[in-house]
């Protein structure tokens, strides 16, 4: 579910730039705002508003506030991020690459902080590999069949004309 919804937001977004005239700067503004203000209300709903209110009136108040900001700032530029790479391939391009990054980050995880991997994990880390490197091959194959070298331009002059054309 997870994947599909993913997907679904790439799409989404893909198709939201046309709204911004294209700036991924703007579109990540309003998305985190309109993200916000969906949130807000969701805080005494979920429960959370005596926690919230400890935290804005206790001690940690300038460490709650000092995460809060830092936080924002990195998810508005990691959304950014995933808006401009939108912006310059596709979804499906920007969807394989987020896989191939969540193997890094797990081999990464395997080797620096010693995660265990279970046998689904390597299944799934051989798929996600698979799946890139055949996405690979096959973008690369309909670029090479769409490529058409350029024609010889024979009996062209220096300055564009041909010897044939009226002075």
């Amino acid at each position: 579910m997870s994947s599909v919804s993913s997907a679904c937001h790439a799409v989404l977004i893909k198709r939201g730039l046309t709204t911004v005239q294209g700036s991924p700067v703007y579109l990540s503004y309003y998305n985190n705002l309109i993200s916000t203000l969906i949130l807000i209300p969701l805080i005494p709903l979920s429960g959370e508003m005596n926690g919230l209110s400890k935290l804005l009136s206790g001690q940690g108040t300038k460490t709650f506030i000092f995460g809060v900001g830092i936080t924002g700032v990195f998810g508005f530029f990691i959304s950014l991020a995933s808006f401009l790479s939108i912006k310059v391939t596709s979804p499906v391009t920007h969807m394989i690459s987020s896989a191939s990054r969540g193997v890094l980050q797990t081999i990464l995880a395997v080797w620096l902080f010693g995660d265990v991997m279970s046998q689904g994990r390597i299944l799934g880390i051989i798929l996600i590999i698979s799946g890139s490197v055949l996405y690979v091959y096959a973008k690369e194959r309909n670029t090479e069949s769409n490529f058409e070298p350029p024609e010889r331009m024979e009996g062209m002059l220096e300055d564009g004309k041909t010897g044939s054309e009226s002075v």
